[in-house]
């Protein structure tokens, strides 16, 4: 990821919040998750979240510390004026599992603002994006991967991929949860 990608993968992870809102089965849910989603999005891309206005705290945040990084997918097409490339995934990953404390003598790792743009999805960018980050992982020795989602269309993909609930959160509200994999270093 380089600066000048900030503000596409903002974008990206915000979309990707609306998709968690549109996600969910019952009205009342849809709108409490809707809530929910924009307190998120507000906290993160304020001056002090880790996204930062138009994504102007991601390198900040998630390139310039040796126990996270944001990863980035691209797509290249070919068109008329040569090969665009254009940002259709991403994925924080970090040791340990606080959002803001470094950990760096931590077994497990996280998975943080991940998002698959509309147009990419069930096209194995999200399977890629995981791939990438368990092999990071793996990288700092971590055994174990950790995540939690409020969003049943990735919940599914999560456990397609191995992950297992280990925790349910707000069952009220039909959200899936905390879910973990064991990584092999």
């Amino acid at each position: 990821m380089v600066s000048s990608d900030a503000s596409h993968i903002c974008q990206l992870w915000c979309d990707g919040l609306d998709q968690t809102s549109e996600a969910c089965q019952w009205n009342i849910s849809k709108y409490l998750v809707s809530k929910m989603m924009m307190k998120l999005k507000e906290h993160a891309t304020s001056n002090e979240g880790d996204v930062g206005p138009d994504g102007s705290n991601l390198v900040k945040h998630w390139m310039d510390k040796s126990d996270r990084v944001m990863l980035v997918a691209e797509c290249t097409q070919d068109d008329n004026d040569g090969d665009t490339t254009q940002i259709v995934g991403c994925c924080g990953v970090k040791i340990g599992t606080s959002e803001s404390d470094v950990s760096p003598e931590s077994d497990v790792g996280s998975v943080w603002r991940v998002s698959v743009d509309k147009s990419a999805r069930i096209k194995g960018v999200g399977k890629a994006l995981m791939n990438k980050a368990e092999s990071w992982i793996s990288e700092k020795r971590c055994t174990k991967m950790q995540l939690v989602t409020g969003n049943r269309i990735a919940a599914n993909f999560y456990k397609s991929i191995g992950y297992q609930k280990i925790n349910w959160i707000l069952d009220v509200l039909d959200m899936p949860g905390w879910f973990e994999k064991s990584i092999t270093t």
